[in-house]
């Protein structure tokens, strides 16, 4: 009989142990982020080739200086590349920038290309992007917002027959992507 009362006192011992509560809480915290500003794009000076001839292939090519060789002539206009101002950068961030021309359009085409320069211009260029190619990741100064200064220039093609004295225009898309 004692070997039952042990056993007895032992269950209900054990039972004790194995459903005593635990003492303890749960709580939930919070977390933040906030999203980069939208970036502000000023076109500061549109791309001009000038005059080109009417006929079909024509084809002018600009250097990042504006200058421009083949039949194009600036009678008239001034040839000159062109320049957007990125600016709203998040300091300390890496961003990626793709140009692309206008290479489908009914009348004339344009391949774009692009020197970047940030820091206001105070480290030179550093980017140069062909149509269509994004660049390497290019980096703000740590703890200082920049703006990116891109000049643009390419090659202007006649797609299809113009008629002599209308003005004709393309576009190109600037892209720049937080990484």
């Amino acid at each position: 009989m004692s070997l039952f009362r042990n056993w007895k006192a032992f269950s209900a011992l054990s039972f004790l142990v194995v459903s005593a509560p635990s003492v303890g809480d749960v709580t939930t915290g919070n977390v933040n982020v906030t999203a980069f500003a939208s970036l502000n794009f000023v076109e500061d000076l549109v791309v001009n080739f000038g005059q080109i001839p009417p006929s079909v292939g024509a084809t002018c090519v600009m250097d990042n200086a504006g200058a421009v060789t083949g039949p194009c002539t600036n009678v008239g206009s001034v040839q000159q590349a062109g320049q957007i101002t990125v600016s709203g950068l998040a300091a300390s961030s890496n961003v990626l920038v793709t140009i692309t021309g206008e290479n489908d359009n009914s009348e004339v085409d344009f391949l774009a290309a692009a020197e970047l320069e940030m820091n206001s211009g105070n480290a030179g260029v550093e980017a140069t992007l062909a149509d269509g190619v994004q660049s390497a990741p290019l980096a703000t100064t740590a703890g200082t917002a920049e703006d990116i200064v891109a000049t643009v220039y390419g090659t202007l093609d006649v797609a299809t027959a113009l008629t002599g004295g209308q003005n004709y225009s393309t576009t190109y898309t600037l892209d720049v992507t937080y990484q």
